[in-house]
């Protein structure tokens, strides 16, 4: 997890990092890779979770939707067209939103350092002029939860309009714009959060990079580019935080590891015209 080196090293240069964790499933993660440090003095938990989330994680993903993505049966034709998971991701993102801005106004912190699939903690710092710092995980800037299978911008287009037309996404919406004048569609994407004037981090590769899609760029700023930096690959050590179930081969033994992977190789097919196919 980049989130845990990253921290490691702010800590290292003398800065205090408070964790805002919305499950207890991660503390003991989060523990172990900060042993050499001491909780309170060098980092700190905010625990922004009730008895009812931590009931709810147990629960198979169909059950978290229930009571707030309708049944398909009664979905209008936009929810139909739409991800019930990135659905269910915009509503708590909304409903998180008052939780982070009393946090990080009580915390005064100097930065926001986020996953561009959670949306509340980027709302509130955008609210509050907090600077963020954007990690993404996917292989490249230009991949899109809200897109994946939409290969035109025009199909990008009609998957956007869906999306932030579905009832309950409206209606989230509309409490941003009711309680604090912030329309999230015209700043940001869902489940991909990026800002022009953030530093966006990716910890794929450059050699995979693919243009940013025409309304992403409408959104972010046509200069979105410039905000945006490769700091893969990401291989990190057990201690710095990698989190692995790797497989233990029949007789006993771990795998050998595997070679370096030849970028140099795929930046000379990319010169040469060819398709770069990532699985």
């Amino acid at each position: 997890n980049p989130m845990l080196a990253l921290s490691s090293e702010l800590i290292g240069k003398g800065h205090h990092v408070r964790f805002l964790v919305v499950t207890p499933a991660n503390i003991e993660n989060i523990k172990n890779s900060k042993k050499e440090f001491e909780e309170g003095k060098d980092y700190s938990f905010a625990r922004m979770w009730t008895e009812e989330d931590v009931a709810s994680f147990s629960q198979h993903p169909r059950e978290w939707f229930k009571g707030i993505v309708p049944e398909y049966e009664d979905q209008s034709e936009a929810e139909r067209k739409s991800s019930d998971f990135l659905m269910w991701r915009f509503h708590e993102g909304v409903r998180a939103v008052p939780m982070y801005l009393e946090e990080l106004g009580t915390f005064k912190c100097d930065l926001l350092i986020t996953d561009p699939m959670v949306a509340g903690g980027p709302i509130a710092a955008t609210l509050l002029g907090i600077p963020v710092v954007s990690v993404v995980t996917f292989p490249q800037f230009g991949m899109f939860p809200l897109w994946l299978g939409a290969d035109t911008d025009e199909e990008r287009e009609a998957a956007f309009d869906n999306f932030r037309r579905a009832g309950v996404v409206a209606e989230a919406n509309d409490v941003l714009i009711d309680e604090y004048g912030f329309d999230f569609f015209e700043n940001f994407l869902p489940s991909h959060m990026l800002g022009d004037t953030w530093l966006n981090l990716c910890t794929g590769v450059r050699e995979f990079d693919v243009e940013m899609p025409r309304l992403a760029k409408k959104i972010f700023g046509e200069n979105i580019a410039e905000s945006c930096h490769y700091v893969g690959p990401m291989v990190l050590t057990k201690e710095q935080g990698h989190l692995s179930r790797t497989a233990v081969i029949m007789d006993g033994t771990s795998p050998t590891p595997s070679p370096p992977f030849p970028f140099h190789r795929v930046q000379k097919f990319k010169e040469g015209g060819r398709k770069v196919v990532y699985i």
